[in-house]
């Protein structure tokens, strides 16, 4: 027969259909079952647990709900199927017993615990087959809801030689993987998953020996059989021991109470509904986020309790306020009195040192910057030990990978961002570095030694990698280039990897006058043998900055040649002429070497596939219009003769240059836009440039000499079934007829990042 998934009116339909011929609909749709949940409901699963990977709600809640007529369809048929016709169940679906998949494990355990009734071999004989089918079941309630029903059913069919058997088989049962470090609590979870299985068996057929082990279990784990909580969505607040308003007149061992509170059980939380989400008794960090919150109004009160908490020990308590505190009314002197204070308090913990020096980075600024004293606490600061393991994310052999991108950005020039991701030192390195620079007399020596001093230490190079922006202060005024200049070549030396990082490679950018060739060479030297397409890419864009900005690496300008002379073989160096596109392309507004970029796109445009086409469009987010100028005319004469060069450019941003440099240029622009519609864009392409290419084709027939080629760029426009272009058209008849005509859009041109 046919699938019923094909031949049924409607989805609706189904369980009906299934009813009927519960069999011939398994034949026709398990495979497609198997396919479906394989392709959607598959992940790579835990490193540490033993579980079939897949979730389905419907199977927990609704199988037999009008909104889940498949899963119901399913369930229908292998109900009847298991009752009826067990081998040709067993047929079905005995093949997929070494799938991956949840769903399809929950779906054949159904069926079994019917067929184990009469057949109990070939329960035993699944449940002994792979680990994770003793943790099988609803992620709702239990992750086992489903083995423990199998168990239910299948022990009292059992033999007393297979009953042991089962119970040997969940006594020497881990949910976790092999080589899973086992501490107290996984130990215990262990333990309970083990008894709510040997739970299921009937206590008629316990043997004395699992019995009385079941018995002292239950009472060392009064948890065992609770309940999980039904996950929810929406926002969950906890409630503090103590709000805000009870902090103001709490007691030091009140609020120290509170700061102690236990926090609640993730696994058995008690939510209570709420309008607008949920509520739950919250615990210590709870207490310490409303003690921050409480800075706002009542700063003062606020370094009170935070100088009590420190003086208790419970500095990471107090540290969750530093971050309000920097916005509070606090004068600078009240903030620094205070930092002053802990300081004389011995609070040296990591989570304090960070967050307190976070708050004077912040009251760092123009013309003060930070006094002396604190300067040299922060230095104290920076000498202790950090943790340099300490960060948000962990790196996997993920991110690592490195493939040819579809679309591709520029290294120097895209925007960055996002969350700091560094060791707690961080924040110390920035306060003392605002705290010497930001002044009306700027210490840079001092900052340059503190810089070389810290460079010798155990610290995360992701903190490093954050920092480096802040090399742009070694251009000070009164700073020593030469040692800022050794500094930098340290810092790659100490950490190599950071040639491979955009931040790092942003740095050599921002300092390569100051560079010694000798470093600069070998730096690019690695980027342009990695073996990562962003790294040729750098090559690209880094030489090209210094060969155009340097005036004192000659070098470069050679290099560059050499390598501009390589475009052909692009299949090989496309990397290398990306980099180089986007560099050109990117300083094409500065006038001083607008010549020597031109030069290059005009090199590189022959040779260009879609990332490069790409990168050479990036001309044309300029952040002025083309003047009318040599470099202009010869870049856009190398782009009439190369219509393929368009085929990532953004029409729009290009037309709205073209229209700006008319009359004086008005072949060059008829050439482009010739080139335009060779190229093949479609008219959803050229919507927004409609009404410039319309302005173009009209003001082209004013002149003899492109007035015949600018009408027939209106009638290549009127076919491609442009409305600007019909709309001139009625307005040159006179037509009684109400127009759409479009005025050229606002410039909306990208912004350099």
């Amino acid at each position: 027969m046919d699938s019923p998934l094909e031949s049924t009116k409607g989805w609706y339909d189904l369980p009906a259909v299934a009813e009927a011929a519960p069999i011939d609909f398994l034949q026709a749709a398990w495979d497609w079952l198997v396919a479906t949940c394989e392709k959607y409901h598959s992940d790579r699963g835990s490193s540490v647990l033993h579980y079939y990977v897949g979730s389905c709600l419907a199977l927990d809640d609704r199988p037999h709900h009008p909104e889940a007529p498949v899963l119901t369809a399913f369930c229908n048929a292998i109900d009847l199927a298991a009752t009826n016709n067990p081998e040709e169940f067993l047929a079905l679906t005995k093949k997929s017993w070494s799938s991956e998949n949840a769903i399809l494990h929950r779906l054949i355990v159904r069926g079994l615990c019917v067929i184990v009734k009469t057949k109990p071999r070939i329960g035993l004989e699944y449940l002994i087959g792979d680990p994770r089918r003793l943790n099988l079941g609803s992620s709702l309630s239990s992750r086992q809801s489903d083995s423990v029903h199998l168990i239910k059913e299948l022990a009292p069919q059992l033999g007393p030689e297979e009953r042991l058997q089962l119970e040997d088989l969940i006594k020497a049962w881990s949910m976790y993987r092999d080589g899973v470090e086992i501490d107290n609590d996984r130990d215990e979870c262990n333990r309970e998953a083990r008894l709510r299985l040997l739970d299921a068996i009937p206590k008629a057929f316990l043997s004395t020996a699992t019995s009385n082990l079941m018995h002292r279990e239950k009472i060392a784990l009064p948890h065992w059989d609770e309940k999980y909580s039904r996950s929810h969505s929406g926002f969950v607040h906890q409630i503090p021991p103590l709000s805000k308003e009870e902090l103001l007149t709490a007691t030091d061992d009140e609020v120290l109470k509170a700061m102690s509170a236990p926090e609640p059980d993730r696994a058995r939380r008690n939510s209570i509904e709420v309008e607008g989400g949920w509520e739950e008794l919250g615990g210590a960090e709870s207490a310490a986020v409303e003690l921050a919150e409480l800075a706002k109004d009542h700063p003062h009160r606020v370094i009170q309790l935070a100088e009590m908490l420190v003086r208790s020990g419970k500095g990471d308590a107090a540290a969750h306020t530093m971050h309000k505190l920097t916005d509070s009314s606090l004068t600078d002197d009240e903030a620094f009195a205070f930092v002053r204070k802990l300081a004389a308090l011995d609070a040296t913990s990591e989570e304090l040192r960070s967050q307190v020096s976070y708050l004077l980075y912040r009251r760092s600024k123009l013309p003060n910057g930070l006094p002396d004293h604190l300067c040299e606490l922060l230095k104290v600061w920076l000498a202790m030990p950090w943790d340099n393991t300490y960060g948000i994310f962990r790196e996997s052999s993920s991110d690592k990978r490195e493939d040819t991108p579809e679309r591709v950005d520029s290294v120097l020039w895209a925007y960055s961002g996002g969350l700091v991701d560094t060791d707690r030192s961080f924040w110390t390195l920035m306060a003392i570095t605002q705290g010497y620079l930001s002044r009306k007399n700027p210490n840079p020596k001092a900052w340059l030694d503190v810089l070389n001093e810290h460079l010798d230490r155990d610290i995360s190079d992701r903190t490093w990698t954050a920092y480096c922006s802040e090399f742009r202060w070694v251009r000070i005024s009164g700073c020593d280039r030469v040692k800022g200049a050794e500094i930098i070549i340290k810092l790659f030396t100490r950490f190599p990897n950071l040639s491979e990082r955009q931040e790092g490679i942003r740095l050599i950018a921002n300092t390569s006058d100051i560079l010694a060739a000798e470093f600069l060479q070998r730096f690019l030297e690695e980027l342009r043998s990695s073996t990562s397409y962003k790294c040729r890419q750098a090559f690209g864009e880094l030489l090209t900055l210094i060969a155009f900005r340097d005036s004192n690496h000659s070098w470069a300008s050679r290099l560059l040649n050499e390598e501009i002379l390589q475009a052909s073989t692009i299949a090989k160096e496309e990397a290398v002429a990306v980099g180089t596109a986007f560099a050109a392309a990117q300083l094409w507004d500065e006038p001083t070497v607008r010549s020597e970029a031109s030069h290059v796109l005009c090199m590189l445009i022959p040779h260009s596939n879609d990332r490069i086409s790409q990168a050479i469009g990036s001309v044309f987010w300029a952040r002025e219009d083309f003047v009318a100028d040599e470099a202009a005319q010869s870049l856009l004469q190398a782009i009439s003769n190369y219509p393929a060069s368009l085929a990532k450019v953004s029409v729009t941003d290009l037309v709205e240059h073209l229209a700006g440099l008319l009359p004086h240029k008005r072949n060059v622009v008829l050439s482009v836009c010739k080139a335009i519609l060779k190229s093949g864009r479609r008219e959803h392409d050229l919507y927004d440039a409609g009404p410039n290419l319309v302005k173009i084709a009209m003001t082209l027939q004013r002149f003899p000499d492109t007035r015949a080629e600018g009408l027939s760029l209106l009638e290549a426009l009127l076919r491609l079934g442009l409305d600007d272009a019909f709309n001139i058209l009625r307005d040159i008849d006179v037509q009684p007829a109400v127009t759409r005509t479009r005025p050229p859009r606002l410039r909306r041109r990208r912004k350099r990042k």
